[in-house]
């Protein structure tokens, strides 16, 4: 694996605080988190959530974020209201009950049927993706089988090598130096394969910062305060970079 599967630092962290603008409705039969105007905007980010799922109002914000710069951001619930709470103490839950439930056998199927709704009734123009965590493998196989124009992944986990060796569009990595799910091993081993795709990339490494940053980081730690915003930043221009 170019990263390892999740692990117990994948639902811990910090909510933030703040007014969430877009609206929870069923998308494709799928809850889902939606931001943005459809109708003034022909470019559609999909975001893939970690395991505390889209209800979490810091993704809300983070994709509200992102329909204030012009695009329609579709957060859809891949674990069917089975979310994993932030910060639950029970370790044996997320690695023994939690993750055999939501393989890819169960995931997959919900991402399909949201990516046939996207593409029929919204039509995208451009359609990019973000990940974080449990998320990014997802999107790795979207753009391995050529679905995403252009995609950023924030400190992912349980990446395949040889879809990751397969994308067909950019790819942006914005990574923890604190990390065990994607260590600096695995770091340099994403670095290998992606220099093999030919295709655009980028590998962001943030200083004194842990796995999460971008969703879940403490919004009172300069440094990861710094970061998670960096990150969104970065997301901004990588996509700018790419769209048509």
């Amino acid at each position: 694996m170019a990263s390892l599967p999740p692990g117990q630092c994948c639902g811990q962290g910090y909510r933030y605080t703040g007014e969430t603008k877009g609206t929870v409705t069923e998308f494709a039969g799928v809850e889902t988190y939606l931001a943005g105007d459809p109708s003034k905007t022909d470019k559609v980010i999909l975001i893939l959530t970690d395991v505390v799922g889209p209800l979490f109002t810091n993704v809300q914000l983070i994709a509200d974020q992102f329909a204030e710069q012009d695009y329609y951001v579709v957060v859809p619930d891949m674990f069917n209201k089975d979310p994993v709470p932030l910060n639950h103490p029970n370790r044996d839950l997320l690695l023994k009950e939690w993750f055999p439930k939501h393989g890819p056998e169960t995931v997959y199927p919900i991402i399909d049927a949201v990516i046939k709704e996207i593409n029929e009734k919204l039509k995208p123009k451009y359609f990019v993706g973000v990940g974080y965590c449990f998320g990014c493998r997802f999107l790795v196989h979207l753009q391995a089988r050529g679905i995403l124009d252009a995609t950023v992944l924030n400190h992912p986990s349980f990446v395949q090598e040889d879809e990751l060796a397969n994308i067909k569009s950019p790819i942006s990595i914005q990574a923890a130096q604190i990390d065990e799910i994607f260590p600096t091993n695995l770091r340099h081993k994403s670095e290998e394969i992606l220099i093999g795709t030919n295709q655009p990339f980028e590998i962001t490494l943030y200083s004194h910062v842990s796995h999460g940053f971008a969703v879940r980081g403490d919004p009172d730690h300069p440094r990861e305060k710094f970061a998670r915003k960096q990150a969104f930043c970065a997301a901004v221009e990588w996509f700018a970079e790419f769209a048509p």
